[in-house]
């Protein structure tokens, strides 16, 4: 794990390797532990699949969304 954690210094990828770990923390926990808001029985499965699209987002190099969508602006006049 400190490996990994090294790593997430130089390269988004590793950071997905990171949040993917937790992403699997999360399941285990929503199925086998206590969640994380003790009056929301999903909560622990809301943050997984909020860490799963983290981790996809990461997995692409941490994309600039902003510039993503800059470049299907419509032409100026």
């Amino acid at each position: 794990m400190l490996w990994v954690v090294f790593m997430e210094l130089l390269k988004y990828n590793f950071i997905g390797i990171g949040r993917f770990l937790h992403t699997c923390w999360d399941i285990l926990q929503h199925f086998y532990g206590n969640h994380i808001v003790l009056f929301s029985d999903s909560s622990s499965a809301g943050c997984a699949i909020c860490d799963i699209i983290l981790v996809i987002w990461f997995f692409y190099n941490a994309a600039n969304i902003y510039s993503y969508f800059q470049k299907y602006k419509t032409a100026k006049v």
